[in-house]
């Protein structure tokens, strides 16, 4: 039986945002991504906030996990503000367009696919560009969350490209699991120095 293993170049980079605007803006402009400056910046950005999972699992039915899309969407709809709603809507589409573009072939196992995260991610993306349209506020322009749902699909086709050749790929259950195993470490030696005390 013939064992395939995958090799990956050493990466020199000063940061870890510099290393995902070099990749990410280079599968941009491989893909001849007409994407403004802005929307390449909030896709770089993303990618690094995300890379802290204690930034995109959160605790979720006494685990860390995520909720599901549907969920977040329900809680947005009824949120008891416009800028909670704002918020939820914002959380909704970066979580479908990170997993999405990076844990793509893993959604095909799952009762939903891509194509849902797709539907979901741009479809509130697209709300808060008219939200922050009709009402002039927010620090971020909504022309930036406009760009951003009109081209969901190709970032989401863009990521998984990056996500391919970057070795980032993985299953976000494993490492929802990992996180969940390091954060009861955490807690018991936490526990353990105040019981010695």
């Amino acid at each position: 039986m013939e064992m395939q293993t995958q090799e990956h170049e050493l990466i020199e980079t000063t940061s870890l945002k510099a290393y995902f605007h070099d990749e990410i803006n280079g599968v941009l402009d491989r893909r001849h991504a007409s994407l403004s400056e802005d929307a390449r910046a909030y896709t770089v950005n993303l990618m690094y906030h995300f890379s802290r999972a204690d930034r995109f699992f959160e605790w979720y039915e006494k685990r860390v996990s995520l909720r599901p899309l549907a969920m977040l969407y329900g809680e947005a709809v009824h949120a008891q503000s416009l800028h909670e709603r704002r918020l939820m809507l914002r959380r909704l589409g970066d979580i479908a367009l990170f997993m999405a573009g990076v844990f793509g072939p893993s959604l095909d196992r799952k009762p939903v696919g891509v194509d849902y995260y797709i539907n979901m991610g741009g479809g509130a993306y697209d709300w808060l560009s008219e939200s922050l349209a009709a009402s002039g506020e927010g620090t971020l322009r909504w022309q930036t969350f406009h760009e951003l749902a009109e081209n969901f699909a190709d970032m989401v086709r863009a990521l998984d490209e990056f996500a391919a050749t970057s070795g980032l790929r993985g299953d976000p259950e494993r490492v929802a699991l990992d996180e969940e195993w390091r954060e009861s470490l955490r807690r018991s030696s936490t526990l353990e120095s105040r019981l010695a005390h």
